[in-house]
């Protein structure tokens, strides 16, 4: 599987996975249907991605998803906690204060990510802690008068790619306060 994953990544596709108890798994490999040249990305090193101890709470209703992003930011040296839903969340986040916030956008049938994110606020204002709003559209953003617009980051992603997220994120906000 790791070769089949390293072959889609570097032609610029992704793997989506699809798990049904009883039914088994799919895997779909997506690759780019243009002819034209992929623009070759800069050379980014783990260490310009890498984590300083700092807390990550990521909420998602898929427990791959959620599995895998824990996975990703423990090797990238975040202290990682998960929740299953929006309420979960509501409750963690009232016994102790994250970092950052990688939220999915959409968790059906409890609350979605906006709502969850309007809750949390209420209870633990976010002042260094941030949103990072994992979404399935580009197209959508979370907007919030009080609280300004989350980064958003397209589902499937990478170690790279979620690194490079959370630690532009992080980074982001301590050059403003």
């Amino acid at each position: 599987m790791s070769v089949v994953w390293g072959t889609v990544k570097d032609l610029g596709g992704f793997i989506d996975v699809i798990t049904k108890e009883g039914s088994g798994t799919t895997f779909v490999l997506y690759f780019p249907a243009s002819r034209s040249n992929i623009e070759t990305p800069s050379t980014v090193y783990i260490e310009d991605y890498l984590g300083k101890g700092e807390s990550i709470l990521i909420v998602d209703d898929a427990k791959e998803q959620r599995d895998l992003a824990k996975q990703m930011m423990q090797r990238l040296a975040y202290d990682a906690h998960t929740a299953a839903s929006g309420e979960e969340a509501v409750e963690l986040i009232k016994n102790r204060p994250y970092d950052i916030l990688l939220l999915d956008m959409i968790m059906p049938p409890g609350m979605d990510g906006l709502e969850t994110y309007k809750q949390i606020t209420t209870i633990a204002p976010i002042k260094k802690s941030l949103l990072l709003a994992v979404i399935p559209k580009p197209s959508v953003s979370v907007k919030h008068s009080k609280w300004g617009q989350a980064a958003t980051l397209k589902k499937p992603f990478t170690l790279e790619k979620i690194g490079l997220a959370v630690r532009n994120e992080l980074d982001r906000k301590n050059k403003l306060h």
